[in-house]
């Protein structure tokens, strides 16, 4: 009869210890709480992914097929969600993307950049990842990015929340945006977008100035010029009736007028929030925290 030798006992014994601690580990710590313990010792991680229109640079944290996606502003990028992606890594997956030719990501020469086409970069995000549902939290630009994505893939999105979002640009007159795309096309820098910009940060402090200036003053300017025109002709109508899910927008003063977006379709709930610049997330994080959790609160309660 062969005997097992010392080694192989050893072994056994390890594995059965291991088997053990493992079961004694999820009878203490409840899943959600193991998943959450795991997130802390993983942290954000990036990854290059293949888009539409060249490579599209994401962060993310968490696991699962659902996630919430969170898509930044005309010469935004990652950068401005980490510390919303930090502080909702113990509760749900968050992923983050730079859109073509911003921050990290990459672009084709012969991509264009209208409202449509950016969401066509969530969408490849979206099926890279797996995800089944998504929420979307779409800031400025990236509000109506989200609203496109959302009004051609309703039944893939849980929620949509708009954060100080672009509405519809149309309604101005018509000599007016002439006069701003003219003088816009003109630069060969970006000086008047630069004014334009510091209109929406006269409530932020400076290091949100200088961040969000930094990231305009890198934006390659064909990207700058036309996506700045698209704004202008972009409808969110058919948008807007192609998603009827739950709809939270969170505006600043300045933003709630006949054009905004959340005034565009009756039965939109909004919050208002003061003394901020245009990127309150980055202003007041706190309070831009409270929304996103409440908003969170309510899709899981309805579901």
């Amino acid at each position: 009869m062969k005997t097992k030798s010392k080694i192989e006992l050893e072994s056994n014994e390890m594995q059965v210890s291991i088997g053990t601690l493992s079961m004694i580990s999820r009878l203490l710590f409840p899943i959600p709480l193991m998943t959450a313990l795991a997130m802390d010792c993983i942290g954000i991680g990036s990854e290059r992914i293949q888009g539409p229109a060249g490579e599209i640079y994401t962060e993310s944290i968490g696991f699962g097929d659902e996630a919430v996606v969170m898509i930044h502003s005309l010469a935004g990028n990652t950068s401005h969600w980490r510390d919303s992606l930090e502080y909702l890594k113990n509760r749900k997956r968050v992923i983050t993307l730079d859109l073509r030719g911003h921050g990290k990501s990459s672009v084709a020469d012969n991509a264009d950049f209208k409202i449509t086409s950016l969401a066509a970069d969530v969408e490849a995000v979206v099926r890279h990842f797996r995800l089944k549902k998504v929420i979307l939290v779409g800031h400025s630009m990236g509000g109506l990015v989200a609203l496109e994505y959302a009004g051609k893939h309703s039944d893939m999105v849980s929620g949509l929340l708009l954060v100080d979002s672009s509405g519809d640009s149309r309604k101005m007159p018509k000599e007016q945006v002439r006069a701003i795309l003219d003088q816009a096309n003109r630069d060969v820098h970006a000086e008047s977008m630069v004014s334009y910009f510091e209109t929406m940060l006269v409530s932020s402090n400076k290091e949100v100035r200088e961040k969000i200036i930094g990231d305009l003053n890198r934006l390659p300017r064909n990207v700058r010029l036309e996506i700045f025109a698209d704004l202008f002709r972009y409808d969110p109508h058919p948008a807007l009736a192609g998603y009827r899910g739950p709809v939270y927008a969170i505006v600043t003063p300045y933003n709630n007028g006949p054009e905004s977006l959340h005034n565009l379709r009756k039965g939109i709930s909004f919050a208002v929030v003061k003394n901020t610049g245009h990127w309150l997330f980055l202003d007041r994080p706190e309070e831009f925290r409270k929304h996103l959790d409440r908003f969170l609160d309510q899709i899981r309660d309805k579901n």
